[in-house]
Protein backbone atom coordinates (compact mmCIF):
# COMPACT_ATOMS: atom_id res chain seq x y z
CA UNK A 1 0.00 0.00 0.00
CA UNK A 2 2.29 2.64 -1.25
CA UNK A 3 5.10 2.00 1.27
CA UNK A 4 3.30 2.60 4.54
CA UNK A 5 1.85 0.48 7.01
CA UNK A 6 -1.93 0.38 8.11
CA UNK A 7 -2.07 3.23 11.01
CA UNK A 8 1.05 4.95 10.08
CA UNK A 9 2.15 7.94 8.28
CA UNK A 10 0.41 11.15 7.93
CA UNK A 11 -0.11 11.62 11.66
CA UNK A 12 -2.14 8.68 13.32
CA UNK A 13 -5.27 8.98 11.21
CA UNK A 14 -6.39 6.21 9.29
CA UNK A 15 -7.41 6.86 5.82
CA UNK A 16 -11.72 7.32 5.52
CA UNK A 17 -13.79 4.26 3.75
CA UNK A 18 -14.45 4.77 0.27
CA UNK A 19 -10.90 6.77 -0.45
CA UNK A 20 -9.68 3.94 -2.21
CA UNK A 21 -7.69 5.05 -5.72
CA UNK A 22 -8.51 2.64 -8.42
CA UNK A 23 -4.73 0.71 -7.68
CA UNK A 24 -6.55 0.02 -4.10
CA UNK A 25 -4.07 2.37 -2.21
CA UNK A 26 -5.73 4.63 0.63
CA UNK A 27 -2.89 6.68 0.76
CA UNK A 28 -2.26 8.09 -2.50
CA UNK A 29 -4.41 11.08 -1.81
CA UNK A 30 -3.62 11.34 1.77
CA UNK A 31 -7.08 11.78 3.02
CA UNK A 32 -8.07 11.19 6.70
CA UNK A 33 -11.08 11.84 8.91
CA UNK A 34 -9.28 15.02 9.86
CA UNK A 35 -8.45 16.28 6.83
CA UNK A 36 -11.42 16.33 4.92
CA UNK A 37 -12.83 18.15 8.33
CA UNK A 38 -10.45 20.93 7.50
CA UNK A 39 -10.77 20.64 4.18
CA UNK A 40 -14.23 21.53 4.60
CA UNK A 41 -13.43 24.06 7.49
CA UNK A 42 -16.42 22.67 9.05
CA UNK A 43 -16.91 20.27 11.96
CA UNK A 44 -20.00 18.90 11.94
CA UNK A 45 -21.43 16.87 15.23
CA UNK A 46 -21.85 13.95 13.22
CA UNK A 47 -17.85 14.13 12.29
CA UNK A 48 -17.50 14.78 16.04
CA UNK A 49 -19.61 12.03 17.15
CA UNK A 50 -17.87 9.44 14.70
CA UNK A 51 -14.75 10.27 15.97
CA UNK A 52 -15.04 9.82 19.66
CA UNK A 53 -16.57 6.07 18.69
CA UNK A 54 -14.30 5.17 16.93
CA UNK A 55 -11.02 6.43 19.08
CA UNK A 56 -12.91 5.88 21.98
CA UNK A 57 -11.57 9.17 23.97
CA UNK A 58 -12.10 12.67 23.74
CA UNK A 59 -8.35 13.30 23.53
CA UNK A 60 -7.96 10.48 20.38
CA UNK A 61 -11.35 11.95 19.07
CA UNK A 62 -9.70 15.31 18.71
CA UNK A 63 -6.44 14.20 17.38
CA UNK A 64 -8.11 11.73 14.96
CA UNK A 65 -9.89 14.46 13.50
CA UNK A 66 -7.25 17.37 13.77
CA UNK A 67 -9.13 19.89 16.34
CA UNK A 68 -7.73 20.55 19.67
CA UNK A 69 -9.40 18.94 22.62
CA UNK A 70 -11.06 22.79 23.89
CA UNK A 71 -12.80 22.88 20.50
CA UNK A 72 -14.71 19.21 20.72
CA UNK A 73 -15.32 20.35 24.20
CA UNK A 74 -17.13 23.41 23.77
CA UNK A 75 -19.00 21.88 20.45
CA UNK A 76 -20.21 19.47 23.04
CA UNK A 77 -21.57 21.62 25.16
CA UNK A 78 -23.73 22.30 22.15
CA UNK A 79 -27.45 21.87 22.84
CA UNK A 80 -28.69 19.01 21.33
CA UNK A 81 -25.37 17.62 21.01
CA UNK A 82 -25.85 14.93 24.11
CA UNK A 83 -29.22 13.29 22.38
CA UNK A 84 -27.93 12.98 18.90
CA UNK A 85 -24.36 11.35 20.82
CA UNK A 86 -27.18 8.98 22.88
CA UNK A 87 -28.67 8.05 19.67
CA UNK A 88 -25.65 7.26 17.54
CA UNK A 89 -24.29 4.98 20.55
CA UNK A 90 -28.12 3.59 21.09
CA UNK A 91 -28.07 2.78 17.44
CA UNK A 92 -24.20 0.86 17.69
CA UNK A 93 -25.40 -1.08 20.54
CA UNK A 94 -28.49 -2.39 18.61
CA UNK A 95 -26.17 -3.21 15.90
CA UNK A 96 -23.57 -5.13 17.70
CA UNK A 97 -26.80 -6.60 19.67
CA UNK A 98 -28.00 -7.64 16.46
CA UNK A 99 -24.81 -9.27 15.60
CA UNK A 100 -24.43 -11.11 18.66
CA UNK A 101 -27.84 -12.76 18.05
CA UNK A 102 -27.09 -13.61 14.84
CA UNK A 103 -24.20 -16.18 15.95
CA UNK A 104 -26.49 -16.98 19.17
CA UNK A 105 -27.50 -20.67 17.30
CA UNK A 106 -23.89 -21.07 16.20
CA UNK A 107 -22.41 -20.49 19.70
CA UNK A 108 -24.78 -22.79 21.25
CA UNK A 109 -24.29 -25.57 18.84
CA UNK A 110 -20.62 -24.73 19.23
CA UNK A 111 -20.95 -25.63 23.30
CA UNK A 112 -23.27 -28.76 22.27
CA UNK A 113 -20.90 -30.19 20.19
CA UNK A 114 -17.84 -29.88 22.57
CA UNK A 115 -20.25 -30.83 25.17
CA UNK A 116 -20.68 -34.34 23.53
CA UNK A 117 -17.27 -34.79 22.07
CA UNK A 118 -15.63 -37.88 23.62
CA UNK A 119 -12.52 -37.37 23.22
CA UNK A 120 -12.44 -33.50 24.35
CA UNK A 121 -11.24 -33.52 28.01
CA UNK A 122 -13.77 -33.87 30.85
CA UNK A 123 -13.36 -30.47 32.35
CA UNK A 124 -14.06 -28.57 29.46
CA UNK A 125 -16.78 -30.93 28.65
CA UNK A 126 -18.08 -29.84 31.87
CA UNK A 127 -17.54 -26.26 31.23
CA UNK A 128 -19.83 -26.13 28.34
CA UNK A 129 -22.69 -27.57 29.77
CA UNK A 130 -22.50 -25.11 32.87
CA UNK A 131 -22.32 -22.47 30.26
CA UNK A 132 -24.79 -24.18 28.48
CA UNK A 133 -27.55 -24.06 31.62
CA UNK A 134 -26.30 -20.77 33.19
CA UNK A 135 -27.51 -19.08 29.57
CA UNK A 136 -30.17 -21.13 29.17
CA UNK A 137 -31.61 -19.98 32.96
CA UNK A 138 -30.61 -16.61 31.88
CA UNK A 139 -32.26 -16.14 28.46
CA UNK A 140 -35.61 -17.70 29.66
CA UNK A 141 -35.66 -15.44 32.66
CA UNK A 142 -34.81 -12.39 30.65
CA UNK A 143 -37.55 -13.74 27.97
CA UNK A 144 -39.80 -14.27 30.71
CA UNK A 145 -39.83 -10.78 32.39
CA UNK A 146 -39.88 -9.14 28.85
CA UNK A 147 -43.53 -11.05 28.07
CA UNK A 148 -44.44 -10.14 31.76
CA UNK A 149 -43.95 -6.44 31.20
CA UNK A 150 -45.52 -6.55 27.52
CA UNK A 151 -48.63 -8.00 29.09
CA UNK A 152 -48.39 -4.97 31.90
CA UNK A 153 -48.06 -2.84 28.99
CA UNK A 154 -50.83 -4.41 27.25
CA UNK A 155 -52.78 -4.22 30.30
CA UNK A 156 -52.33 -0.37 30.66
CA UNK A 157 -52.22 0.71 26.92
CA UNK A 158 -49.09 1.43 26.79
CA UNK A 159 -47.30 1.62 23.38
CA UNK A 160 -44.19 -0.26 23.82
CA UNK A 161 -42.60 0.68 20.41
CA UNK A 162 -42.89 4.30 21.32
CA UNK A 163 -40.50 3.92 24.65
Amino acid sequence: MGGTEPGKGEGSNPPLLGTESPGGSRRKRGLTLGRVIRLKKRLTDEAIISGLIEAGSIKAAADRLGYNVKTLYERMKKPGFKELYAQAKAELLKTATAKLQGNLAGAIDTLAAIMRDEETAKQTRANCAVAILQYAAKFTETTDIIERLEALEDARGIDGEAM
